[in-house]
């Protein structure tokens, strides 16, 4: 998977990572600060991915470790 099928993919899911991270911290900042990290952690990740039919499970993995990051900071 391209660069920009991830770029697409953030863009159209940002709400939902948002709604992620602040189901997790219900602090405002810090979840936009967590969503702001999961987004970098996908895009720099992005061309890791080798099927497109896989893209849910590997946001929400990058997602979910990214979160577990952020707890430990």
């Amino acid at each position: 998977m391209g660069n920009n099928k991830i770029t697409d993919y953030v863009s159209e899911n940002m709400k939902t990572i948002y709604a992620y991270a602040l189901n997790r911290l219900s602090n405002y900042t810090d979840a936009e600060e967590l969503t702001s990290d999961i987004i970098l952690a996908l895009l720099s990740s992005g061309d890791k991915l080798k099927d497109d039919d896989a893209i849910y499970g590997f946001v929400w993995a990058i997602a979910n470790n990214t979160y577990k990051k952020f707890l430990s900071k």
